[in-house]
């Protein structure tokens, strides 16, 4: 059902990686803090979560100091430097000017309206791990696809049946017609009354296009 939506998207999704510099006695060296996946909005800009832009995901802790992509089908090639544009001060949304290239394709945004049962699927890069040899960095990342469907709107997010893999933050989500209706932001656990993570995953969360659109229009930026 989503074969030729994920065509699509494929093109349009990076892989992104958020590290600081540190200092360990008289030397400097790079670690790697965060991952996450971002996509393309117009020639030279990305979208990702906010969260990615600070050290361990969390925007409770100081933010990276360099951030690096590479475009979903060039994995295996070196990465390239994005620099951060603008995040917003509350929805989990960041903004990165990339260099313009001649094969960049933005996603197309769906503002229809989007109800419950609705098919979607989000493309990305969880589970993305990271390994140093000698201060070579080294990022292990599978693109990964996930369906589920529409299963509430509350809050202002789109709530998705979708019990999703770890580090699925960023990724877009779409229908089976490609358009992108949001962006994956966070899971919602259950908890016990004890206030501890439950063993199943209740909802996970999407940052409507809408909310991400009002930003790039605060930073006039152009959207397709």
């Amino acid at each position: 059902m989503f074969k030729k939506a994920c065509e699509n998207i494929r093109e349009s999704i990076y892989l992104i990686d958020g590290s600081r510099t540190v200092r360990r006695g008289a030397d400097k060296y790079e670690t790697s803090d965060s991952c996450g996946t971002a996509f393309l909005v117009s020639p030279g800009y990305l979208v990702s979560v906010a969260h990615v832009t600070h050290k361990n995901n969390s925007r409770k802790e100081p933010q990276n100091t360099k951030f690096q992509i590479i475009r979903g089908p060039e994995l295996g090639n070196p990465m390239e430097i994005a620099t951060l544009v603008a995040k917003h001060p509350t929805d989990d949304i960041s903004i990165f000017k990339i260099k313009e290239k001649e094969n960049q394709k933005p996603i197309k945004f769906n503002l229809s309206e989007i109800r419950r049962g609705e098919s979607c699927g989000i493309l990305g890069f969880p589970l993305t791990s990271v390994t140093y040899s000698n201060e070579q960095k080294t990022l292990g990342a599978i693109e990964r696809f996930q369906g589920g469907h529409i299963s509430g709107f509350n809050d202002g997010i789109y709530e998705l049946d979708i019990p999703t893999y770890g580090g699925s933050s960023g990724c877009p989500c779409f229908g089976v017609d490609g358009g992108v209706i949001g962006m994956q932001f966070a899971t919602l656990h259950m908890k016990n009354d004890k206030g501890e993570k439950g063993e199943h995953l209740s909802i996970s969360a999407v940052i409507p296009a809408e909310r991400i659109i009002s930003f790039l229009k605060e930073q006039k930026i152009p959207y397709n």
